[in-house]
């Protein structure tokens, strides 16, 4: 066994103590709660209380990005990096939570829906239209969870002090990811998740207000950097690389893309009363400034201690790195463990959440079976599948994904016509405009996204491209296939179920 490098033994106990916390509240939930049927393991019951409900929102929409990257972001772009984001997730994402996650809920207890892909399919009266839009939507998180499982193995490097390397410290972690996710369900990883909030929050705020106090504390850091790059407070930002049509390009997409992934749709149906779930949009709004204010926070603090960096991945560790440079190790061994639950509670949610239309939308379909203990063995065979398809992609093909990895939300956005369309019980959306909008909308997405340096065109991101094309197809094509529009009892159904 190698050595334990000096300072950091109290962060390795850190780790020993939180990886058996979260094992332990995994194997609490496989005990406690049963898993016999996919209702159960899929969506906890239907029944997750409103404080549980609400961190493995918090847990799950906090990843890689708020430890890493937006730290990177709001370091290179400024003020215009985190009105960026803040329209992402308050003005877009939350929107959308606020008009459609208690019509969701209850299209859900209605109708058995428990995946983006059976809402689908059951509207549009089309099998096909859950495989296109289903697959599509797990083709969209794969990239993401290899994304997260390459952040896991560089900060679980960063808090043992190298004392294991990164591959190792990734799969390391994906298999205790892999157990409570296969165990206990959606109780296990929503459980996990309330215990990784609390870390992630405390971590990241502890984290950013240390530097920033190294950096002469808020006060005195942003005279400095309003000193010397006064752009930077600004909108465009440097360099004019953000201004407002680019940021509106970009939260649009964005924001409602995060909103479709199976993981984040799966969580508006476990709610125990569809009270709970109109309180999300405030979780978004108030977790928001805290969150974000200390990746902003950071990315001052950076300006101030290390001004003129610019390779992507410096900017993206920046946090780490200058805990690194002015504190014991042990500070950066604990943050470093902040960031890794919240990795561990996207990819448990990731991994759970295509799991589980993987088996709803393509294996329950092509091969029914009604026995439900089949059903969460089917569940947990995708889970173990999608799982190890991520941990491979990222010890094999880090490069190329990653900048795929960078449109999972984006892409995510091209079923949001389709599924607003269902929700709102529009009769005029036929099934084949909902497959053609999507697929003529991702074609546009990784068109200009893996052809331009800046993934914009015109000025706008490639995102809002793919979903304008989108939505001029779906309309298009419904209009020309008329007799292929949802039964009326279905419609009826829809929309006597109420808001």
């Amino acid at each position: 066994m190698p050595a334990i490098p000096p300072g950091y033994g109290p962060s390795i106990v850190v780790l020993a103590v939180y990886f058996g916390g979260v094992m332990f509240v995994g194997l609490y939930a496989w005990r406690k709660f049963p898993q016999s049927d996919p209702e159960n393991y899929i969506l906890g019951g239907r029944a997750i209380g409103w404080l549980v409900a609400m961190f493995t929102l918090m847990a799950t929409q906090y990843s890689a990005l708020t430890v890493l990257g937006f730290p990177g972001t709001m370091y290179r772009d400024g003020l215009s990096g985190y009105v960026a984001i803040g329209g992402m997730y308050i003005g877009f994402a939350a929107l959308y939570w606020m008009a459609f996650a208690a019509r969701t809920w209850k299209l859900g207890r209605a109708f058995g829906h428990m995946t983006p892909g059976e809402t689908f399919s059951h509207f549009y009266g089309s099998a096909w239209v859950g495989y296109v839009l289903g697959g599509m939507l797990i083709l969209a998180v794969v990239p993401y969870i290899q994304v997260q499982i390459l952040g896991l193995g560089f900060l679980f490097q960063v808090a043992t002090g190298g004392m294991i390397d990164e591959p190792t410290g990734a799969v390391l972690v994906y298999f205790l990811i892999i157990v409570y996710v296969l165990l206990g369900g959606m109780r296990a990883v929503a459980l996990t998740d309330t215990l990784q909030g609390v870390l992630l929050v405390a971590g990241l705020v502890g984290g950013a207000l240390v530097v920033v106090n190294v950096a002469g504390g808020i006060p005195a850091a942003f005279s400095r950097v309003i000193a010397a790059r006064p752009e930077w407070l600004t909108i465009p930002g440097p360099g004019g690389r953000s201004p407002w049509p680019f940021i509106i390009s970009f939260a649009i997409p964005v924001g409602l893309g995060w909103t479709m992934h199976p993981h984040m749709w799966i969580r508006m149906h476990i709610p125990r009363t569809v009270n709970y779930i109109r309180l999300w949009p405030l979780v978004v709004v108030a977790s928001f400034p805290i969150v974000m204010g200390a990746a902003f926070l950071s990315g001052v603090a950076g300006q101030v201690l290390r001004p003129g960096v610019t390779d992507r991945q410096a900017t993206d560790s920046m946090m780490i790195s200058l805990i690194l440079d002015n504190f014991q190790p042990v500070v950066a061994g604990l943050v470093a463990a902040a960031g890794i639950a919240a990795m561990m509670s996207s990819v448990s949610s990731q991994i759970h959440g295509v799991g589980a239309s993987v088996s709803r939308d393509f294996l329950h379909k092509l091969f029914p079976e009604h026995d439900p203990r089949r059903g969460v063995l089917y569940t947990r065979l995708s889970v173990l599948v999608v799982g190890g398809i991520g941990l491979y992609l990222s010890l094999t093909q880090p490069g190329f994904l990653t900048k795929l990895g960078a449109f999972s939300a984006a892409w995510g956005a091209q079923a949001a016509p389709p599924a607003i369309a269902a929700l709102v019980g529009w009769r005029w959306a036929t099934k084949w405009g909902a497959i053609a909008g999507p697929l003529g909308g991702t074609a546009m997405l990784l068109a200009i996204g893996l052809t331009t340096q800046d993934h914009r065109l015109l000025g706008l991101y490639a995102g809002l491209w793919g979903l304008a094309v989108n939505l001029a197809l779906f309309a298009i094509v419904s209009a020309a296939t008329r007799p292929a529009r949802p039964d009326d009892s279905i419609v009826r159904a829809y929309r006597a179920i109420g808001w």
